[in-house]
């Protein structure tokens, strides 16, 4: 009996062993894990599919609706059209940065397996495992009620443990939703235009019509679509209501999608709307991510509520938010549009959802409720796996603990048949661990469309450096008209790849986080950054009256040359594919000087860059730039995904077809 026992606990301490080194295994992967995204942050995608950003502040019977709608259209004019129930009081050039910030800002928290589940996740599998080594260790040998029970304080310490662990890092799964339901040439003689404007990139015009037909005449003869489907039925509905229509139309250069800067609207209103019935003429589903601010927490049928809190105020951070789940702590002011239209103690509420086009029936009227904060948890399908596990690995254990008991009941029976404790254990823990992981993963709430945005990665040390660098590839645009200097800034980052530093895309031409603006200030250009909070970083206005003496690194001299000695600027490009690539000064200064000698450097450009895409190189941002030089050179439009072999082909066949005039002017 004693070499028995003593061989069952060499078992025991044995599989333990194994045990805690496979489990010490999975934690370090863990913490590898969580080293990896430690500067990045998760925030829910948009699908690719139409969509619409909006934001509606409704105080004291009067709705600011500030909203941006991504279309996908073909023909160089768009046009927009935005029921209101009464006439406009102001309509404006919406912020970008102010809904990109409320974006980056009120997102759900989303559980990922670079998060502490995955360190529960190795916890639980090393629980299972020694909960099973403890299983072979008392029913292997020779098996006895007093063996058993011995073993038991082994198995009893390790609950303990499992408990105290549980009960400090318990996750939270759960869902909060704040889902409710909601109340759903030739000008026509009765189409009264009240108002039109210029305003941003748009033609506006406020309308009051008494007949559909009258407005559809309106828009036809306006250069307007006719709308299709029922839309008149639709217009009529609104006309008998008393509603008016902003129209806008845009004219933009190319086809596909579009995203226009947003349209910002005030009108009286009884309660707060969004007009939603034209948008079912789409006839395609629309993903809509709606803020509401007001007095209390807002619902709208269909969307599902992600975050809900209190608007706070103090005079360090200004205007922030109770569940900031941003993890933003800003040292100034945010978006100023935002600190006009929010106020201290209002409650701000996060919609969002794919509506379809039956759902677009009735406008959406948000109810508001007393604020209740919540803050929406959602699983990437990696963390919901791990989450799976966990279930199994608990019901796992659960399931051998009860099956050594019953197997020690059924003793007199099994002794001769060593396979019965096997076939109890596996009888009862496979199914009901399998069944038990699989319904802990279908519960949870997932999320398709995660994509990882860098907190500050920077591709230069501060897209101030681009700036300064553009300015200085231009001797300070000295005697240059200030149409001349917006012009060259918005080719420049219309063409080049440069990151913007918050969210990893494309730096834009407005007000969001990390973005700049380009305005023209009488005789001079103002270029503004953004910091993260949204407030206004830097401001740097052109002509520079003491710019930087400009040069171009030589990669076989040591020093720098004048840009104008276009050998060593030909000899640096022939180098770039073979070192390092990382945009900076002298490459910024370098594309300038080809853009100033088009003969000789677009055939070079493009040779190589054909080269590097024939050889299916990777290093994406060295084509990328020189992409981009190309588009400077020829104002022909590089595709925005160069990995995209069949545009980048096309895109290259067409700069081939591009004859610079000789001794041309830079663009």
């Amino acid at each position: 009996m004693g070499i028995g026992m003593r061989a069952c606990g060499a078992i025991l301490q044995i599989f333990t062993t194994l045990a805690v080194v496979t489990g010490c295994v999975g934690l370090s992967v863990s913490a590898s894990a969580d080293g990896t995204f430690a500067n990045e942050r998760l925030q829910k995608k948009i699908p690719a599919i139409p969509w619409q950003r909006a934001l509606i502040t409704y105080k004291d019977g009067v709705e600011h609706l500030m909203v941006q709608s991504a279309v996908d259209a073909d023909g160089a004019t768009l046009g927009w059209i935005i029921p209101v129930p009464r006439v406009p009081t102001d309509i404006a050039k919406g912020s970008v940065g102010a809904l990109q910030i409320l974006s980056m800002r009120l997102q759900p928290q989303i559980i990922d397996v670079g998060s502490k589940l995955a360190g529960r996740h190795a916890y639980y599998r090393l629980f299972a495992i020694i909960c099973s080594a403890w299983a072979i260790s008392v029913v292997a040998g020779s098996p006895t009620w007093k063996k058993l029970l011995r073993s038991i304080p082994v198995l009893g310490g390790l609950i303990v443990l499992l408990w105290l662990y549980t009960a400090l890092s318990s996750p939270r799964g759960e869902t909060k939703s704040a889902v409710a339901g909601s109340t759903r040439g030739r000008i026509a003689s009765s189409v009264a235009v009240e108002e039109t404007a210029r305003i941003g990139n748009y033609d506006v015009a406020t309308l009051k019509a008494e007949k559909a037909e009258d407005l559809r005449a309106w828009l036809l003869d306006n250069g307007f679509s006719e709308l299709p489907g029922n839309g008149d039925e639709i217009v009529q509905q609104y006309i008998s209501e008393g509603w008016h229509f902003v129209v806008a139309k845009l004219n933009r250069e190319g086809e596909g999608i579009a995203v226009p800067h947003p349209l910002a609207i005030t009108f009286p209103a009884e309660r707060a709307v969004y007009p939603m019935r034209l948008t079912a003429l789409s006839a395609s589903d629309v993903y809509l991510e709606l803020y509401v601010v007001g007095d209390g927490m807002a619902s709208v049928e269909p969307l599902t509520g992600e975050y809900c809190d209190e608007v706070l105020y103090d005079n360090s951070m200004g205007f922030h938010f109770g569940h900031d789940s941003g993890g933003f702590d800003p040292s100034s002011r945010g978006n100023p549009v935002l600190d006009r239209l929010l106020w201290k103690g209002a409650t701000i509420t996060k919609l969002s959802g794919k509506v379809r086009p039956d759902e677009m029936s009735s406008d959406y009227f948000p109810q508001f409720t007393p604020r209740a904060p919540y803050r929406q948890t959602l699983y990437t399908r990696g963390a919901a796996r791990q989450f799976a596990w966990i279930w199994f690995y608990r019901v796992w254990s659960a399931s051998v603990f009860v099956g050594v008991l019953l197997a020690y009941l059924l003793l007199n029976y099994w002794r001769s048949r060593k396979w019965v404790p096997a076939l109890i254990i596996g009888t009862v823990g496979v199914p009901l661990a399998g069944v038990s992981g699989v319904e802990a993963y279908r519960q949870l709430p997932l999320t398709e469309v995660v994509a990882r945005y860098p907190i500050a990665v920077y591709f230069l040390d501060d897209s101030t450096d681009v700036i300064r660098a553009i300015a200085d590839a231009h001797y300070g645009f000295r005697d240059t008209p200030p149409e001349r200097i917006a012009d060259t800034y918005r080719m420049f980052f219309n063409s080049i790849h440069v990151p913007n530093p918050f969210t990893g895309a494309r730096i834009a031409l407005d007000d969001a986080p990390g973005d700049i603006t380009i305005e023209q200030d009488g005789a001079a250009v103002v270029v503004q950054t953004y910091e993260r909070s949204g407030a206004p970083a830097r401001t740097m206005r052109f002509p520079d009256v003491s710019p930087t003496p400009i040069s171009v690194t030589n990669p076989d001299v040591n020093g720098t040359v004048h840009p104008d000695d276009l050998d060593a600027v030909e000899k640096g490009i022939r180098l770039w594919r073979d070192i390092p690539f990382t945009l900076d000064r002298d490459h910024i200064l370098a594309a300038y000087t080809c853009q100033r000698n088009p003969n000789r450097f677009l055939p070079l450009l493009r040779d190589e860059l054909r080269s590097l895409i024939e050889r299916n190189s990777r290093n994406s941002e060295l084509i990328e730039f020189e992409a981009g030089i190309l588009g400077l050179m020829t104002r022909i439009a590089p595709p925005l995904d160069v990995t995209n072999g069949a545009a980048m082909q096309k895109f290259l066949d067409v700069v081939s077809a591009f004859q610079p005039q000789k001794g041309a002017p830079s663009p």
